[in-house]
């Protein structure tokens, strides 16, 4: 195990973070401060980048606002930079340069020359998430003051320090438990705007599953704050120290539309301390028990109901080429139209008319539902891809016929019964598919 070592030639006086503000090529300042939110260890186009946020007593203004400060790591390697995954943390930095980058201060840490850090625990009754270091002599306070992470091969540390880190824990423990300090809301509609705009997001979320995948990852579940269920394939040794019920803040994720979550080289998992106010306000806010989605069709042949459910994936690459019938289950993301008027169709029996404009169908052809579905496997949520569904049977929707498809009132009916539909966060379809050549068309199914 490294060993502390005695300053020989360096004696650092630590600043407040308020007080760090001139830009020079000739300073360089060094500091602690309690983790507010940090990215994971990501390459960029030349180097290895960390970014994360800190304050420290000084931060809060006379409103008791926080006005954290924006802390870079810059490295050759991954190796240097610090993995941090979890909020109040503490870390120690030295000779960081000061600069404004976008009107906000920001302080850079340059491992090519000199810069270093420690990492300690902000909570002396929690152990580290992952240290660098182990409690040889098996102390229950071992961590109190020692780094469970640090550049380089050992690290320096002087006396003054304890009394440094000892008050930053007692600040952080008595402003964590008063302020949420994160953002502790996040609205449904900013979520969706940003999943169709293919945006970044984070998420305030609480794991209600977990399962191994393969070796390498977990697939995982997670409930949020705004009443949503989304999985993520998480890789192991990115992430090893998830639980179940545990509450966490997703940073800069994306997602597809059936909430299955992206997430980037320089995406986190960051975990809070028990103490914490949006500790407590996420457990008792958020569900443990996993949405079930409720099934919005039946079976109209009984028959049918014996059935195998057969996965999408193989029903579009690998089908069974002696059969022509297959029990699938999905949710519907949307529906490859534009309006109602474009759900309908006149069929001749060799192909469809257009009914923009028109309130009977052609001689010789009749009125048929004309949609394309557009729909994601409701049980093998490891396979994000969507596929194409048809529906074109009239006795799918009792309620809603397609020869009443220009009345104002079926218009509301309709729109109610496609609300249902297509809300794929809550709802699922069963049903019974017909293959012709690579197309598949709902059969035997009645929407409830």
């Amino acid at each position: 195990m490294p060993k502390t070592k005695a300053a020989k030639k360096d004696h650092y006086t630590y600043s407040d973070l308020k007080d760090i503000n001139k830009e020079s090529e000739d300073d360089h300042y060094h500091f602690y401060g309690v983790v507010i939110d940090a990215s994971f260890p990501y390459q960029s186009e030349k180097r290895y980048v960390v970014t994360c946020k800190v304050a420290d007593p000084s931060s809060v203004t006379k409103g008791g606002k926080l006005n954290v400060v924006n802390v870079v790591f810059f490295s050759k390697s991954f190796e240097d930079l610090p993995i941090i995954q979890r909020v109040g943390d503490i870390i120690r930095v030295h000779r960081a340069k000061f600069q404004h980058y976008n009107d906000s201060k920001q302080l850079n840490v340059n491992m090519y020359y000199r810069s270093s850090w420690c990492l300690f625990i902000g909570n002396d009754n929690q152990a580290p998430l992952e240290p660098k270091v182990e409690n040889e002599d098996g102390t229950s306070n071992y961590f109190s003051y020692t780094p469970y992470n640090f550049s380089g091969k050992s690290f320096t540390q002087e006396g003054h320090e304890q009394k440094i880190l000892s008050n930053l824990k007692k600040w952080s423990k008595e402003y964590f438990s008063k302020n949420f300090v994160v953002q502790h809301e996040i609205k449904r509609e900013e979520l969706d705007q940003a999943i169709k705009d293919q945006k970044d997001f984070d998420l305030l979320t609480k794991i209600t599953v977990i399962k191994d995948h393969d070796q390498y990852s977990n697939l995982v579940t997670f409930n949020d704050t705004t009443g949503q269920t989304w999985t993520a394939n998480l890789f192991k040794r990115k992430f090893p120290h998830l639980k179940v019920n545990d509450v966490l803040r997703i940073k800069s994720c994306s997602a597809k539309e059936n909430n299955n979550l992206i997430l980037s080289a320089h995406s986190n998992i960051l975990k809070f301390f028990s103490f914490s106010k949006i500790e407590k306000h996420l457990k008792s806010k958020i569900s443990s028990n996993t949405h079930i989605k409720t099934v919005v069709t039946k079976l109209t042949t009984p028959s049918h109901k014996k059935m195998e459910v057969t996965a999408l994936k193989k029903l579009f690459f690998n089908p069974k080429k002696t059969e022509k019938l297959f029990r699938s289950q999905f949710c519907v993301l949307k529906v490859d139209n534009k309006s109602i008027e474009d759900y309908v169709g006149a069929y001749d029996g060799k192909k469809w008319h257009s009914m923009k404009g028109k309130k009977k169908a052609p001689a010789g052809s009749e009125l048929k539902w004309n949609i394309k579905l557009i729909v994601t496997d409701y049980k093998n949520q490891d396979d994000d891809k969507a596929y194409i569904v048809h529906l074109d049977d009239n006795s799918f929707f009792k309620d809603v016929k397609p020869e009443n498809w220009h009345k104002t009132n079926e218009h509301k009916k309709a729109e109610k019964v496609f609300n249902q539909l297509t809300s794929h966060r809550a709802n699922y379809v069963d049903a019974v598919l017909e293959r012709d050549k690579k197309n598949y068309y709902i059969r035997h199914t009645q929407f409830k």
